[in-house]
């Protein structure tokens, strides 16, 4: 903890002696503790504890803490010391000997001690005497009478904040509840401290926010740029204290002193520093970061210049208005070493504000001065976000990147007020960018440009190089020619990575000047939107291959082999015939008519799953009768379907007693052989039930389990997940019946009186 020792620990203590007391024997005593006194201790460590956390003052906290130690624990001293990494010290909170005075620092040279109590641990010392060289701590401990030594950590979250340590007068061990009574006292203190930190550094921040509002609403009452630069010097020395102040501001790159405070500069000095810019000035204002000088004795880039030597401390940070450097607020004093990371914090806040009021005197004078200006820049914003809005809502309704590369280019266009735009892209396999899209309304001039391969290669080099603005005249020279008379170049990116290049095309030498920020904008817009439908087309094309995939192996699995196994048998029959075996001709050429059946069933239930999802589309009832009719009753299967009381259901719902219903029909179509299905859908008793019977093969359950199950399983998860429930009844030869319940979400009040 290396905060400064808050004045409060400094202050006289209210008395702890009476309201600490306790009442137990001395620690020597034969006398064994009894459940009641037990009981009645522990009930004043409680209320010691509480004391400690609702004191007042921190000071009253460890006297409170101290006090309660003394009177619990025998001992010669205790007391309670702050910690600090740099440098490391122990400052003296309380000592209650009298030997050491509140806030003197001890230097940490046991660095035993300190990884003990730092990892959470008690640490334990038989003698004093025998370690105490080298120990500044030690040696005033065994100075005062000290033999033995326990210190407990005063510690929170891992944060060691300070140590509770107290001295035996003779060596002795600590007893298991005298190290319980100081791992308890410490750790009450550690969050007694905390609370009083917490409070502080809020309240600080409170007063903080409170002046930085105040000085905010100051800054608004005037607008006349002079007022409002005066105004800020002046509530600046309310916030951070300074000897004199300045703020500069940068007028076409050149750093212009608009305003100073307190001993401010003679005028012919003003003049020096406008003929010699000093160096860490001009750092500052390029590279928008703020910058102290705790010594500018010492300090290698700092200017010395005539009637300033009594700076010796400096800080600068800029003014930055929409993440752009307008300039820059110089505090300094004549103390070295006298700017803290508070002050930096304090000045930077304050330069958002005074930058925010600065822009706004400055447009406000525009507005008065040039309406007309202002006015046309309400036209290009507005243009602008026209174009990036315009961009977005493309695309999110075109799926296709022509044309929303086609759309964005019209709004680019437009908002430039130019004749002719372009869209190179990285295509795979291809060295150079390729025109991808482009939008011409120059008379046919941009085609003949973009069919040179070198204006690619151009546009990427000087868009990569950061050059958005191309002079056109060079590039037609370059090109032969006399058009374009400018350009404009803004790298696609997304996520870092290079995808394009948009380019702009005017017939009017500087169209472009000063368009850098909305071009970037609009090109990271775009890149976005060419990424997100790559990504959207790749996914397409992957989920085409592993639907292609899934046939494929559907028709492997299922059609191949059974028209393999139906060629197989046709052979057979063949051979038969020639034999003169017509039994056998006969018996094959049955098992032909049943394996061509069968591959007629799966190549119907194939295209049936390649159809549109009709569950999303129309919803169960009438999703389960196109099943019926589309695979079962082109399957010469009998098929009866009735639904009664079933409204509008919940998706969820839906898609688990859809797939509970096909797997329930494969399951009659692959492996029952039925000749007839019923399927039964309603709604009865708050509970969504579906039924599904066929008079086929039906099977025994620990078959079907052996054997794999037929999807049995996968059916009772998607109920399970519903909070439904599956039965299937079926026995061979009696065909299989299959019942699938749940609960139907309740509707509102409104719903059920209508």
């Amino acid at each position: 903890m290396d905060a400064p020792l808050p004045d409060t620990f400094s202050q006289p203590a209210a008395p702890a002696a009476e309201l600490l007391r306790d009442p137990r024997p001395p620690p020597n005593s034969p006398v064994a503790d009894t459940p009641l006194e037990a009981a009645r201790r522990l009930e004043r460590r409680q209320q010691a504890a509480l004391a400690i956390l609702s004191a007042p003052a921190p000071a009253t906290a460890i006297n409170l803490a101290v006090n309660y130690i003394e009177e619990t624990i025998d001992c010669l001293a205790a007391g309670i010391s702050l910690y600090s990494a740099s440098p490391e010290t122990m400052t003296v909170l309380q000592d209650s000997h009298d030997g050491w005075e509140p806030g003197a620092r001890i230097p940490v040279t046991r660095d035993d001690v300190l990884a003990t109590v730092a990892a959470g641990d008690l640490y334990y010392l038989a003698d004093l005497r025998a370690a105490a060289g080298g120990s500044p701590g030690f040696q005033h401990a065994v100075g005062l009478g000290g033999r033995s030594l326990l210190a407990a950590p005063v510690s929170i979250d891992g944060q060691l904040l300070g140590v509770l340590w107290l001295i035996t007068a003779t060596p002795r061990p600590f007893s298991a509840d005298e190290e319980t009574v100081a791992r308890e006292v410490a750790r009450v203190v550690a969050v007694a401290l905390n609370n009083r930190r917490l409070l502080a550094a809020e309240q600080q921040a409170r007063a903080r926010e409170r002046s930085l509002r105040e000085v905010g609403a100051s800054l608004t009452l005037g607008l006349s740029r002079g007022a409002v630069l005066k105004r800020i010097l002046e509530q600046l020395g309310q916030l951070v204290p300074f000897a004199s102040a300045a703020i500069v501001l940068l007028d076409g790159g050149e750093i212009v002193f608009a305003a100073t405070h307190e001993q401010a500069p003679r005028p012919e000095q003003i003049d020096d520093l406008r003929r010699h810019t000093p160096v860490t000035l001009r750092a500052l204002v390029d590279s928008c970061q703020p910058r102290v000088i705790d010594d500018t004795t010492k300090a290698p880039d700092w200017d010395a210049l005539p009637g300033f030597s009594y700076i010796r401390a400096w800080l600068g940070v800029p003014l930055l208005y929409n993440g752009v450097c307008i300039g820059a607020l110089t505090i300094d004093r004549e103390q070295p070493h006298s700017f803290s990371a508070a002050d930096m914090e304090l000045a930077m806040a304050f330069a958002n504000q005074a930058a925010v009021a600065i822009e706004n005197a400055r447009l406000f004078n525009a507005v008065q001065s040039h309406a007309e200006q202002l006015e046309e820049r309400v036209r290009e914003r507005t243009r602008e976000l026209e174009a990036l809005y315009g961009i977005s809502a493309a695309t999110i309704e075109q799926p296709e990147l022509a044309s929303v590369l086609a759309r964005a280019l019209e709004l680019v266009v437009r908002a430039f007020d130019c004749p002719a735009a372009a869209v190179h892209l990285i295509q795979p396999g291809r060295p150079e960018h390729q025109p991808i899209a482009q939008l011409d309304r120059s008379g046919g001039r941009l085609a003949g440009f973009l069919g040179d391969p070198r204006v690619g290669a151009l546009l990427r080099e000087r868009a990569l190089a950061g050059a958005t603005d191309i002079t056109g005249g060079e590039l037609a020279a370059a090109l032969g020619g006399d058009w374009p008379q400018a350009v404009a170049v803004a790298p696609l990116r997304a996520r870092g990575r290079n995808l394009g290049v948009l380019s702009l095309w005017s017939d009017v030498a500087g169209a472009f000047a000063g368009a850098t920020r909305f071009l970037t904008a609009v090109a990271d817009q775009l890149g976005a939107a060419v990424e997100n439908l790559q990504l959207r087309q790749m996914t397409r094309q992957a989920a085409v291959l592993e639907e292609r995939e899934r046939v494929a192996r559907e028709l492997h699995d299922a059609v191949t082999q059974t028209v393999y196994s139906a060629g197989l048998f046709a052979e057979a029959a063949r051979e038969s015939a020639r034999a003169g075996d017509l039994a056998a001709v006969e018996h094959h050429t049955q098992t032909i008519v049943q394996r061509v059946s069968q591959a007629l069933r799966e190549m119907r239930l194939l295209l049936f799953e390649l159809r549109a999802d009709a569950l999303a589309q129309r919803g169960l009832a009438a999703a389960l009768r196109d099943r019926l009719q589309s695979v079962e009753e082109r399957a010469n299967i009998a098929t009866r379907f009735s639904v009664a009381g079933v409204g509008e259901l919940p998706p969820a719902l839906e898609e688990a007693f859809y797939r509970v219903a096909l797997e329930a029909l494969n399951n009659a179509l692959h492996h029952s052989r039925a000749g007839r299905v019923i399927v039964t859908l309603r709604a009865a008793g708050g509970e969504l039930i579906l039924v599904v019977r066929d008079d086929g093969a039906g099977f025994r359950r620990r078959d079907a389990a052996a054997g794999g199950g037929m999807g049995l399983e996968s059916m009772a998860r998607r109920m399970d997940k519903i909070g439904g429930r599956l039965r299937i009844a079926s026995r061979p030869g009696r065909g299989t019946r299959v019942e699938a319940r749940a609960p139907l979400p309740a509707r509102p009040p409104e719903a059920n009186e209508r």
